[in-house]
């Protein structure tokens, strides 16, 4: 269980500097503004990310009509699944580390906003964004491009036959790649440690899409059956007499 998580939207936000007793991600959704954090400052505009650390000195000074989120993630659990790939402070992220953060940011914004009394996928939503920050933040990554069109190729046949026994020197034949290259290809440009972690997160999140699938289903059935309902209700009263 994720312990001390939250997620506020804020409009037109001041906060006076504080010392941080948790991690932040301080994603911009409107407008513009500041974010001081220790000694630097960030201009700050749409999309823009900045990570706050534990016992950072931040403050956060937003323009009029400004908009911004507010991840906040208890350490005991970045540390948990980040491992220890971490950074010392807090920084703001480079447009190509933030494109790679974006997606796992917005699927959980957009799950809180649904409020669905499901913890487990809110759990498993916050691990991978604490995963992915991890490996953003691996030391040696420096050392390799921070895309490769061989991920998407991987990413794609794991995809395809998600619902198949995967064999990993069939998925390195397909790709023409030897296992040693594939094994590099995940360990460099991906989140994960293996082949094996890969896959079984992507059959994970499918999983959850499903769920979630479901139960926007069950709604819209509901939303329909109150329809139905109330045009019946209607038409007795409108021939009553």
């Amino acid at each position: 269980m994720i312990d001390n998580f939250s997620v506020k939207l804020l409009k037109n936000t001041r906060i006076v500097k504080q010392k941080e007793s948790n991690i932040k991600l301080i994603y911009w959704l409107k407008g513009s503004g500041k974010i001081n954090l220790d000694l630097d400052t960030y201009n700050m505009k749409k999309r823009d990310l900045v990570f706050i650390m534990l016992n950072d000195l931040s403050s956060i000074e937003g323009e009029t009509n400004s908009v911004i989120a507010i991840i906040e993630i208890s350490f005991t659990d970045y540390l948990r699944f980040a491992d220890d790939y971490i950074r010392q402070k807090g920084y703001k992220f480079s447009s190509i580390e933030r494109k790679q953060l974006e997606s796992f940011i917005i699927n959980l914004l957009e799950f809180e906003s649904r409020k669905p009394r499901l913890p487990h996928i809110r759990d498993k939503l916050v691990k991978h964004l604490c995963v992915e920050l991890g490996y953003i933040q691996r030391k040696h990554r420096q050392n390799y491009k921070l895309d490769n069109p061989l991920v998407d190729e991987v990413h794609e046949y794991i995809i395809e036959h998600h619902h198949e026994k995967i064999n990993k020197q069939a998925l390195a034949n397909s790709l023409d790649m030897s296992n040693k290259e594939l094994s590099q290809v995940i360990k460099f440009h991906t989140p994960y440690h293996n082949i094996a972690q890969y896959i079984n997160d992507i059959r994970l999140k499918l999983c959850l899409l499903d769920i979630l699938a479901v139960n926007l289903f069950k709604i819209l059935l509901i939303n329909m059956d109150l329809i139905i309902f109330r045009d019946l209700l209607h038409y007795l009263v409108r021939n009553m007499g």
